[in-house]
């Protein structure tokens, strides 16, 4: 995950340095943009509720809550 955010920082800025310096046009650009940090995005989420989850080994199921 940390490769992952590595590569979409450098693509993120990568792509904001050439839409400043006017090399390219909004719509390519922006469009790489939010497609690479869409698929950031959801690895990251994955990744958070794989770890953090407790749903998946049985800790946190309410049915065995006794009150």
């Amino acid at each position: 995950m940390l490769l992952a955010g590595i590569v979409f920082t450098i693509v993120l800025l990568g792509s904001i340095l050439s839409i400043a310096n006017g090399e390219s046009d909004w719509g390519s650009e922006t469009f790489k943009m939010w497609l690479v940090g869409g698929i950031f995005a959801f690895m990251m989420l994955g990744s958070w509720l794989a770890i953090y989850s407790k749903a998946s080994d049985g800790k946190n199921d309410r049915s065995n809550v006794d009150l």
